[in-house]
């Protein structure tokens, strides 16, 4: 048996009207209303606060994400010091050396249009026409509103055997400034380049009008006196013109000027003189591929073929691209009976793009000398079509005297103009007409 025992009685107790808590929890919500209040009431004043702390945690996480995988930025080497070098290289007439410095800066100078200028001029100077006529693009780009720009591209265009274009490069630059002697200038010379020396000498008159003191003016009167009027003595007076005022204002052009004046010594007789002319100019400028080609020429004339096809070399070597250094090493090869390098150099002359019926002519040459007779015979047709074409006709009797054993007689090429060929039949069904019944 169980006994019960009593629960003991244990009382409930009674919460408190008044918590703590719950007094702090209203005390503070008061506050926070009251601090919601005063901040609507004056937002005007909050407001700046606000967006400038949103804007600097913004930009904070926007350059931590952009630089969180980036490379350290190389630094950009400052130009101005090789612009400074450059600069008194080029006023020396120093041409080789200015290049050197100005060239590997030109992409931290795109806008500098005088100094793309100086590397065209440059250029020119050392007879790189290709180059020159790229650098001329670039100063064009720089400043399309510049007309010497527009001159320099005229006179590489004119060296790379273009004077169609090159004249209207001319008329560009003339557009742009109508009073530009320079533009004047090679406009004459391109004139002379076409074949049309009356209206290049009115032109260069034109120039000289314009700037008497312009020494491009009188070297484009002299070329015209020269190649196209055959006035040596007064060739022979506007060169001398030309370079004493090259001396004075722009010793780089001073060096063109030198080859010039060496090329009229060589018409004139002196040769000798020519020679010491361009060779001061070769240890001057040894890159300068214009004098060297010049130079092999003189030796070439001489009958010093090897001192030529050296000279020719070298030429190569500045400038891989130089269509006649490539030939006339093949022509100084080739009275070396070196045969195989001959055909080599004439080649080279075509694949480069000449269109010379003088280099196809020798290639063809070549071609039989090395016993290729086919292949000198597609080479010998191209040139004859290109020496016909030519108003002076002047290698229309080499091609003639020299056409290659292996070439089909003129009967056999009448022959095969009048083939016979055989009819084709008719269709059976007729052909309907396009247009539509009547």
């Amino acid at each position: 048996m169980y006994i019960r025992t009593p629960k003991r009685y244990r009382g409930v107790q009674r919460r408190s009207v008044f918590s703590c808590g719950r007094l702090f929890f209203y005390l503070i919500a008061i506050v926070l209303i009251g601090i919601g209040v005063y901040i609507y009431q004056h937002r005007e004043q909050f407001q700046p606060i606000v967006n400038q702390a949103v804007f600097s945690v913004v930009s904070s996480a926007e350059s931590s994400i952009g630089t969180m995988t980036a490379p350290t930025p190389t630094p950009t080497q400052d130009p101005r010091n090789n612009i400074a070098q450059a600069d008194n290289y080029w006023m020396g007439g120093s041409v080789s050396e200015a290049l050197q410095l100005y060239v590997p800066i030109l992409d931290s100078v795109p806008n500098d249009a005088e100094i793309y200028s100086r590397v065209t001029m440059g250029s020119l100077v050392q007879g790189n026409y290709g180059d020159a006529l790229d650098y001329a693009e670039r100063t064009i780009t720089a400043d399309p509103f510049n007309s010497e720009a527009w001159v320099l591209r005229s006179w590489a265009q004119r060296g790379q055997g273009a004077p169609e274009v090159a004249i209207v490069s001319a008329l560009q630059a003339l557009e742009l400034d109508r009073n530009n002697a320079d533009a004047y200038a090679q406009l004459a010379f391109a004139y002379l380049d076409n074949g049309q020396a009356d209206r290049a000498l009115t032109t260069a008159n034109r120039a000289i009008e314009l700037d008497q003191t312009n020494y491009n003016a009188y070297r484009a009167r002299a070329y015209i006196y020269w190649e196209g009027i055959f006035d040596f003595e007064a060739a022979q007076a506007d060169l001398d013109m030309a370079y004493s005022l090259a001396s004075d204002q722009d010793q780089a052009a001073s060096t063109l000027l030198a080859i010039d004046r060496a090329v009229l010594q060589q018409r004139l007789g002196d040769l000798d003189g020519a020679i010491q002319t361009l060779s001061d100019l070769r240890q001057r400028t040894p890159d300068n591929t214009e004098a060297l080609y010049r130079l092999g020429l003189m030796y070439w004339n001489q009958g010093e073929f090897g001192q030529a096809g050296e000279l020719m070399l070298s030429c190569i070597d500045v400038d891989p691209t130089n269509i006649n250094c490539h030939f006339w090493l093949g022509r100084a090869q080739n009275r070396q009976e070196q045969n195989q390098l001959a055909d080599q150099s004439f080649q080279s002359a075509i694949d480069l793009g000449s269109r010379n019926a003088q280099h196809y002519y020798w290639l063809a040459v070549s071609k039989q000398a090395i016993g290729n007779c086919n292949l000198a015979y597609v080479y010998w047709q191209e040139g004859y079509e290109l020496a016909q074409e030519d108003p002076t006709q002047q290698w229309v009797a080499d091609f003639e005297a020299s056409r290659p054993g292996c070439a089909p007689s003129d009967r056999e090429i009448d022959m095969e103009d009048f083939a016979v060929t055989e009819t084709p039949q008719p269709d059976l069904d007729p052909t309907p007409d396009p247009a539509g019944s009547a």
